[in-house]
């Protein structure tokens, strides 16, 4: 998969083993690319972002783009996910335990009629189970952990297990992990097959083999490394 974002020089391409990191010093460069791919990543079509495959085909990525932006209040139980995660315990659930379910919600039925029957006014209920809306009590979300590299793990397992999204976009994420913990989320998603982009405003001398920088100065000048 490669990116042409029109108003740079060199183009993104997603490579195996390889993790695309762009580092841009011009303030206003910074954020008109975060705000172009933030846009994509809410499902609105900007004609500057362009994605394609191998053969040049263009790739519709509208509203499968994942921006992470505030580290402070990671989104792991956005709408799309919980919805997966209930979908999938219906699906997988077997008729045995459906019965056990049924059973049990029998007995809920019965201690709450036990009551509403005190009532001197006649009463109908639904007694047919719904187990969409019984999982939706439940109440399934992603455990949240404290620390940030723990949670962006995590992120990308969600990713892995419901392909969501199509690419992840980390802004500014080296001002708040170290060296090495950068290092663990490359490997992680790497080896998960999920693929990120960095997007950072601040230039690092320090580079990984795993990394592929592209540099935009100041002055617009744009660097391959």
């Amino acid at each position: 998969m490669k990116l042409i974002i029109n108003y740079f020089e060199n183009e993104i391409s997603f490579e195996e083993n390889i993790i695309n990191v762009i580092e841009v010093e011009n303030q206003k460069y910074f954020y008109r690319i975060v705000n172009d791919l933030n846009e994509c990543s809410n499902g609105i079509v900007n004609d500057n972002i362009n994605f394609f495959d191998a053969d040049f085909n263009n790739i519709d990525l509208s509203g499968k783009i994942k921006m992470v932006i505030d580290y402070f209040n990671i989104e792991l139980n956005d709408k799309k996910t919980v919805n997966e995660i209930e979908k999938f315990i219906l699906k997988n659930i077997d008729d045995k335990a459906k019965k056990e379910i049924i059973n049990l919600y029998l007995k809920i039925l019965k201690n709450y009629n036990s009551v509403a029957n005190k009532l001197e006014i006649p009463l109908i209920y639904n007694d047919e189970i719904q187990y969409d809306k019984l999982i939706k009590i439940i109440g399934y979300s992603v455990d949240k952990k404290q620390d940030l590299l723990d949670n962006l793990l995590l992120l990308i397992d969600i990713e892995r297990i419901f392909k969501l999204n199509r690419l992840i976009v980390f802004v500014n994420l080296k001002q708040y992990l170290s060296f090495d913990e950068i290092i663990e989320l490359y490997k992680y998603s790497i080896y998960n097959d999920v693929k990120i982009l960095l997007i950072d405003s601040t230039k690092y001398d320090k580079k990984c083999d795993y990394e592929k920088k592209l540099i935009i100065d100041s002055e617009l000048d744009e660097f391959a490394l």
